[in-house]
């Protein structure tokens, strides 16, 4: 069927664009921080003229526009994003005749959604699978986000231009330009690439915990802040507003940095290179990425290997000499060491110990295998040696990404558990008491309600 015998009112009644009024919750340009600007950083955010301290909140925003992931449809509400779990009876779609499958978490999301959006392409299941155009029809009803970076000049346009077509051509009847329709939304999908948040969600199985991306959103405001791959700000979703706070003092005049996905913790400096040109058009210049390691950050993933005859730790792979004691490197040793370690998976006492020989002592590769032998020793009811790998790893952790870290209160909760399951009373009611004073100074006790609760649960039951 042609896909003009589709069309519906809606496809008349169109909104047209308007100006947007969308404003965030007053705590970006507050005491804390201030808007600057260069030809070559664009716009970006720095503290004003006094130390913002830890944990500080300096913005609170809801997004502008925001769009379910297309495998999430039939388990998450599409117009609050909210899991439909328990909800016996979710609302479906008014029309009988969607195939988009989807389901919301009661009527008003349901018209929410459908006089925001879904009205128009209802009829048109192919748009479902395409949250990028569909977040760009929304921008273009509901304002125009000029001020926002685009990159189009680097970007390969195809890829916007078939769906950004089709979509305009659906209201050829009801707007003056649909050329117009259609090239802005090309460059709303170009501006979507570059400032585009993931909505993260918690996941627990038996063996694991994770985020998932649950949705996209943009935030006008925070798509201000820059990326660093040491970032000094965290980024969480309390359902679908996003809170910024900081991980540790930023000085006055200091750019306020959040991550766009790479940290120099857990990831080596060519591969977040590549994946920031690629995924956002620049070359980061960060503190993290010199080429002469700022002596005053951790140590990164690149940095762990340990000089055999001195306390240097900061040895980068096929680096010739140490720069402390200048003693010529011998990497065929260690990389042969490196190659042995995978035959002895599962054994991870010999592990550690191969580990040990080559790696320095705040390696994140060391805290990983401290964290497994304390799983080995939990399940074998030895919570002494548990409970001394489990701070080995949270000690690691803490130097790695920093004492106020969400990884640090993973592992404290973790620690939790196991004084917990020892039966120490006075040790597990302190460690909750630290863990939950950091869950709240990163907002972690509002996005990790759970967490919150067993942790609730775990004093009352000490």
């Amino acid at each position: 069927m042609e896909y003009w015998k589709r069309l519906c009112p809606s496809h008349i009644s169109i909104p047209s664009p308007r100006p947007s009024q969308h404003q965030s919750n007053g705590l970006l340009f507050s005491q804390h921080c201030r808007l600057a600007h260069t030809d070559t950083e664009g716009d970006y955010v720095v503290a004003r003229q006094q130390t913002i301290p830890e944990g500080t909140l300096i913005l609170q925003e809801d997004p502008s526009v925001y769009q379910l992931h297309p495998s999430l449809i039939s388990h998450r509400c599409a117009g609050c994003l909210m899991s439909l779990d328990g909800i016996k009876q979710p609302i479906p779609c008014r029309q009988s005749s969607c195939t988009w499958h989807l389901r919301y978490c009661s009527s008003i999301c349901e018209s929410d959604y459908w006089f925001k959006v879904h009205a128009y392409v209802c009829a048109f299941f192919v748009v479902a699978q395409n949250p990028a155009l569909l977040l760009a029809f929304q921008m273009w009803t509901s304002g125009n986000p000029m001020s926002l970076v685009s990159n189009l000049d680097q970007q390969t346009t195809d890829m916007y231009e078939k769906g950004a077509t089709f979509m305009a051509d659906l209201f050829r009847f009801s707007i003056h330009d649909p050329q117009a329709m259609q090239q802005d939304l090309v460059r709303y999908q170009a501006i979507l690439r570059c400032n585009g948040f993931g909505i993260q969600r918690k996941w627990v199985s038996r063996d694991s915990v994770g985020m998932d991306t649950v949705a996209t959103a943009l935030y006008l405001q925070a798509s201000k802040f820059n990326h660093s791959c040491h970032p000094n700000v965290l980024a969480l979703f309390v359902d679908k507003t996003i809170q910024l706070r900081t991980l540790r003092p930023v000085t006055a005049g200091e750019s306020l940095c959040i991550s766009y996905g790479p940290l120099a913790a857990n990831m080596p400096l060519h591969q977040r290179q590549h994946y920031l040109r690629d995924r956002y058009f620049f070359t980061c210049g960060c503190q993290a990425c010199q080429v002469v390691p700022d002596p005053s950050l951790p140590p990164s993933i690149d940095q762990v290997y340990l000089c055999p005859n001195c306390t240097y730790k900061r040895l980068v792979l096929k680096t010739p000499t140490c720069p402390q004691c200048h003693t010529t490197i011998d990497w065929a040793r260690i990389l042969k060491i490196e190659g042995a370690i995978d035959n002895y998976e599962g054994d991870w006492e010999k592990v550690l110990q191969l580990q040990s020989s080559i790696y320095h002592d705040e390696t994140l590769t060391l805290g990983k295998t401290y964290d497994q032998l304390a799983r080995v020793h939990h399940l074998a009811n030895r919570s002494n040696e548990a409970i001394y790998c489990c701070k080995k790893s949270l000690s690691i952790v803490q130097s790695v990404y920093g004492p106020t870290s969400p990884e640090a209160a993973e592992e404290m909760f973790k620690l939790c558990g196991l004084y917990a399951t020892a039966g120490n009373r006075s040790r597990t009611k302190e460690w909750i008491k630290k863990t939950c004073d950091l869950y709240r100074l990163l907002g972690l006790d509002q996005q990790l309600k759970d967490d919150m609760d067993e942790l609730d649960a775990m004093g009352r039951f000490i």
